[in-house]
Parts: structure tokens; sequence; C-alpha cells
């Protein structure tokens, strides 16, 4: 018996990522091919791909680069931000901590609740998400989600209306002279909202 599942084989295109794949230029796709023959040493990429020497060279290069990628992948700096949270995760109640849909990972989530921080980082709906109904039946999830999202509209605002979507200036000192010009004239039109009515 057939049975039909919503994941692809492994190793299989879903559409979508075929219809990006062909919209993309002969020598992007050509590069994607040869790349993925060296990665996974299905055949000789040299004698499938190299046109020159100057190409030979190049391929070589890029398999010794995938031989070291395991090597490399561990010096790269852990970003996640979990050693700033730790000092004050060793409190006798739970902390909680927002973020957005890129932070919703298992493992980020894991390491989260090991140290005792709730996770109130958005649900990503496009894959399986990490944020269960232990997090979301609470109305203080409904409430970060609501703050976090207002945080944001700052630097929406100061990216569309006070113009820092490209900045104009060249230096840290110019640019951050924007930034804080900027940060305070939201501030201004958001003052009347923030005042008591009289």
């Amino acid at each position: 018996m057939i049975t039909r599942t919503s994941q692809p084989a492994s190793g299989a295109m879903l559409i979508s990522e075929m219809k990006e794949f062909a919209s993309f230029a002969k020598a992007t796709q050509r590069y994607i091919r040869r790349s993925l023959d060296v990665a996974y040493g299905r055949r000789d990429p040299i004698e499938c791909w190299a046109r020159d020497e100057g190409e030979a060279a190049s391929i070589r290069a890029q398999a010794r680069l995938y031989k070291q990628l395991d090597h490399l992948r561990l010096q790269v700096p852990d970003d996640s931000g979990l050693d700033m949270i730790e000092p004050r995760a060793d409190r006798p109640h739970a902390i909680t901590l927002g973020g957005d849909k890129n932070f919703d990972t298992k493992d980020f989530v894991m390491e989260l609740r090991e140290i005792n921080v709730t996770p109130h980082v958005a649900q990503n709906t496009s894959r399986s998400s990490a944020i269960d109904g232990r997090t979301t039946r609470h109305p203080g999830y409904v409430v970060s989600q609501r703050i976090r999202k207002r945080i944001e509209e700052g630097f929406g605002w100061m990216k569309t209306v006070a113009g820092l979507r490209k900045t104009k200036y060249r230096g840290l000192a110019k640019v951050g002279w924007a930034f804080t010009f900027g940060a305070a004239a939201y501030d201004l039109v958001r003052l009347p909202k923030l005042m008591p009515a009289i």
C-alpha cells in the first residue's frame, strides 16, 4: 500500500524549491550543482566541472574547505545570548525572555527551561514550534507578545519616518547621532499618548 506524506523523501526538493532554483541565473545553478558534487562526493567534480586550471584550483580549495567545515563550525562563537541570561536565572521564581520567531528552536527553548527561564518567543508557524501549551496557555505570554510588538514599532518608525532604513551619514559618530535624534523624535511623538489625560 502506498501512503502519501506531507514531507518530501530524504534529499528530495519541494516544488517551491525547484521553482526558486529554476529562477537563478545559469551560472548560479552551475555553481550550486558543482558545490553539491564537491560536498557530497557524488562524482569527480574536477572532471565534471573544471573548464580550466583556474576553476580546477577553485574546486580543490572548495573541497579542502568542506573537509574543515565541522572544525570551522566549532570555532564560530555562540550568539544565542544565553551567557547574558544565566546570571539572572538563579532566582527562586522563573523569569521570562522574549524573542522573535527565529529563537523558536528546540535546543534554545530546552536550554532556557533548564536554567529556569520561561521562553516567551514568538511561535514559528511555518514549521514545528518548540513553544507548546505550557507557555502559550498563560496570559503573560500574550502580554509579552504585545509588548514585543510595541518595541519593534519604534525601530520601524525610525526606519520609515526618520529615514534610518538607509543612513545618509558615514562614521559611527554621525550615524549614532542620527539614531539618537530619531529615537528622541519618536519619544516626542509618543509623549502625548503616554501622558495621562488632564
